[in-house]
């Protein structure tokens, strides 16, 4: 691949005030499209640009140099890594190349923070110094460009989905376009595509801009619209087997939600169900019991037989925070522990247990041959499904004597497997 052109400030069609320059950057940015959010522009170089001609420098080596003036540099020098795209060493002495570059010593010295000869951080006494003019690394801005339009690409389709089903969905239940099992089934995709693009990448004020738009768009519609005739059809058919499905599973990045519409009267059953297990602890936390009484509950067996006298969830304070807590660090969510997913110190907001009893072993997790089961209020399974899905929430267990025990589970796509159980299969 050729070296690409290089971002030359100092071109003759191009005017630098002097006097007023101050932080100058330079992003690439992979736009998709009108009504289509786009990856964060990828910074080029960050730094403070200056033209003092009394302080010119003398020639630096392995640069592009045939005028001076103000460069930009994509690529960090010798020792820092091609893929990060930053400034390359600053400094009245920077580091290019392996070769340190200083020219002459300056008249006027003033302090600035720099990198020391060597790679050390920490003052340097230099003058202030406009950053070098670098070619662009081909293999890394390659690399680099893949990346962004992969994850590009893959933005852009959960937003659409979900800009889709969103949309369909607030028509559908404006204008009575399907019958509430079809309904219910749309719903609950909207949802899943809600926390597939929460889960690629999407920041949450971008999904819920996108949700406005498509409810304005959805209201601005006249119902016997043509267009919106053919797209309800084509909702009709796309979704006609999914409205009669039984179960089906929800997963998320770590846990999975299992849900079930069946119906049986005669005995309370799971119909959304997660489980966990920590060491010898195991619970299920879900919504069970029999038609027209169905709890939010948590059914768990503890290693020494000692039950806690209760049990509650614990979660991120809606009402006090901004979004999740998601405590990445750098690495990759999906990867990250469930505990690392919810505030260490709060704010939260907890739902105690309504009540505790022996579990019947209609509830019992295979594997469970005894355990106690907790009742939890309405308003706790509410309050999960207003969380983001990558977060998580906690469930406490208090004993009389000795620390309380804690597991942690994945909000993942709990609203829509609540949407899915909303209207019973036809």
């Amino acid at each position: 691949m050729s070296s690409l052109p290089v971002f030359d400030l100092h071109h003759p069609e191009i005017r630098v005030n002097a006097a007023g320059t101050g932080n100058v950057s330079v992003e690439v940015s992979l736009v998709h499209g009108p009504g289509r959010s786009h990856p964060d522009g990828l910074p080029v170089c960050t730094g403070r640009f200056g033209k003092k001609a009394h302080l010119a420098a003398g020639t630096i080596n392995n640069l592009d140099e045939n005028r001076p003036g103000a460069r930009i540099a994509l690529v960090r020098q010798d020792r820092e890594a091609p893929s990060q795209f930053d400034s390359p060493d600053e400094g009245g002495d920077p580091d290019v190349g392996g070769e340190f570059q200083a020219s002459r010593r300056w008249s006027r010295m003033s302090p600035v923070a720099a990198r020391r000869p060597g790679g050390a951080a920490g003052p340097w006494k230099g003058v202030f110094m406009p950053h070098p003019c670098a070619r662009i690394n081909p293999a890394a801005l390659a690399v680099a460009m893949a990346a962004s339009l992969a994850v590009g690409s893959a933005t852009a389709a959960a937003t659409d989905l979900y800009y889709e089903r969103s949309l369909m969905a607030e028509a559908g239940a404006r204008c009575n376009l399907f019958t509430p099992q079809l309904q219910s089934a749309l719903v609950s995709a909207r949802e899943q595509a809600r926390g597939a693009a929460l889960r690629a990448g999407v920041p949450a004020q971008d999904v819920r801009a996108i949700a406005d738009r498509a409810r304005d768009r959805a209201r601005s519609t006249p119902c016997d619209s043509q267009d919106l005739g053919i797209a309800a059809q084509r909702v009709r058919s796309s979704f006609a087997g999914y409205a009669r499905l039984i179960r089906q599973d929800f997963p998320g990045d770590v846990g999975v939600w299992r849900a079930d519409r069946s119906v049986n009267s005669r005995r309370p059953v799971w119909k959304l169900s997660q489980d966990v297990r920590q060491g010898a602890l195991q619970m299920r936390l879900g919504i069970a019991g029999r038609p027209g009484a169905e709890h939010l509950m948590a059914v768990a067996t503890f290693p020494d037989g000692v039950p806690p006298y209760t049990a509650r969830i614990v979660m991120r304070d809606r009402r006090l925070t901004s979004g999740p807590y998601l405590d990445t660090r750098g690495a990759s969510l999906k990867s990250l522990p469930l505990h690392m997913r919810i505030p260490r110190s709060g704010p939260f907001e907890s739902y105690s247990a309504e009540s505790r009893s022996p579990s019947g072993a209609d509830l019992l997790p295979s594997g469970m041959a005894s355990g106690w089961a907790f009742r939890f209020p309405a308003a706790a399974a509410a309050a999960i499904a207003e969380l983001d899905p990558r977060e998580s929430i906690q469930v406490e267990f208090l004993f009389a004597s000795g620390p309380p025990q804690r597991l942690f589970l994945e909000v993942g796509d709990f609203t829509a497997a609540r949407a899915f159980l909303a209207v019973r299969a036809g």
